[in-house]
């Protein structure tokens, strides 16, 4: 009986060990899973192509087009958007409007080209400018070389789904590389043509389109008759304002430095410091852009949309409230995001922004190095805390 029982015991007492082996293996599984998870999660950023890169102008420009039947139409860079894997040309333009104003369109338009990885995307939104505006066009891609091939799917203006055959049909080699690239919409039954020249950007577009009957076709075509670097003393229509580029007194830097807040240096636990997701990234680069762009309202204009960026009632808000608008002329020139930080939850991204400011006949550069602090609001957006600056 006493053997009996010491067995049971034992038996018991070896049923728990394999119970608790079996518990610690399967935890470690999960744990190591979630690892796995967490880091499959965490995609390393791919440096977009300095070589595609160097198709577009690297500062602002205005372009002027001119095509068939006396189209005329001409962009300007407003900004230049630049991460370690992208970078975004925000484009506005302008259609010349042969009608003097009696047709009652709206002759503005709005382009975006995307350099990521390898290839540019285009967006575009306008009535009246000659392109088209499908969504995330790949107007070229590595390798950039005669044959090169490539498929897209993508919606056109009607929502439908349409497949896109695009080659680099010609290169013709020099100081500036020329690419001459086409499209073939299978669905349409019609091709487009582009020519890029390094260092311009697009200086040809054609396009077959298809008449109301579906069954004429006609070309339509145009050429870049002229590109200039922007004239900071002059407006987008040419015309002076007497204005002259000059370098910011140390009053000037000081006023401008007075509109940052200190970011507390308490940063957390460098520990709890993650690598930012590409969604994240975006996120926030998109916040930081749109930030900017509602502040050069606010300045020049009282807009208070400027606060749906900013945590209610924190340092950066108590800006808004003591800033006073005056009749100025700031203008939103550049940004380049060079590294986010998320500790503890809290983003910290450290962004070189240029703003220009017209201020007394003169325009001024400011060049800033900013540190934002941003956090996620109950609503799950990201909102600016605060925020410090160091003008160069």
């Amino acid at each position: 009986m006493e053997f009996k029982i010491f067995y049971t015991n034992k038996k018991n007492i070896f049923l728990v060990f394999i119970v608790i082996f079996i518990v610690i293996f399967l935890s470690g599984c999960v744990l190591s899973t979630q690892s796995e998870k967490e880091t499959s999660n965490i995609v390393e950023k791919i440096p977009y192509s300095k070589d595609i890169a160097d198709i577009f102008p690297s500062d602002l420009v205005v372009w002027e087009y001119n095509g068939f039947l006396d189209y005329m139409h001409k962009m300007w860079i407003l900004s230049i958007m630049d991460s370690t894997d992208e970078k975004i040309y925000k484009i506005s333009g302008e259609v010349e409007d042969l009608s003097d104003g009696e047709s009652g369109s709206d002759y503005n338009f709005s382009i975006t080209y995307t350099i990521k990885g390898d290839s540019v995307y285009q967006n575009q939104s306008g009535i009246m400018l000659f392109d088209t505006d499908y969504k995330d066009l790949i107007l070229i891609k590595e390798p950039l070389e005669a044959g090169n091939t490539w498929d897209q799917v993508i919606e056109n203006e009607n929502g439908n789904k349409i497949n896109i055959n695009s080659s680099i049909i010609k290169v013709e080699k020099g100081d500036s590389n020329i690419y001459h690239v086409e499209y073939y919409i299978s669905e349409e039954g019609r091709y487009e043509r582009r020519i890029f020249e390094e260092g311009k950007g697009i200086t040809y577009y054609e396009a077959e389109m298809i008449g109301p009957e579906d069954t004429e076709k006609y070309i339509i075509h145009y050429s870049m008759t002229n590109i200039k670097e922007v004239d900071l003393t002059k407006n987008t229509d040419g015309d002076e304002k007497g204005y002259t580029l000059r370098t910011p007194s140390d009053k000037e830097l000081e006023e401008a430095n007075a509109l940052s807040v200190n970011v507390n240096n308490d940063n957390g636990d460098k520990d709890n410091l993650r690598k930012v997701t590409d969604e994240e990234e975006h996120k926030i680069e998109n916040l930081i852009m749109d930030f900017n762009s509602a502040w050069v309202n606010f300045a020049n204009q009282g807009d208070q949309q400027v606060r749906d960026y900013l945590v209610a009632g924190e340092a950066a808000d108590k800006i808004v409230d003591r800033y006073k608008v005056k009749d100025t002329n700031l203008r939103f020139k550049t940004m380049k995001l060079k590294k986010i930080d998320i500790i503890d939850d809290v983003v910290y991204a450290y962004v070189y922004e240029e703003i220009l400011k017209d201020v007394d006949g003169d325009t001024i550069l400011l060049p800033y190095d900013w540190v934002y602090k941003i956090v996620i609001d109950k609503d799950n957006e990201y909102k600016i805390v605060e925020y410090i600056s160091n003008l160069r």
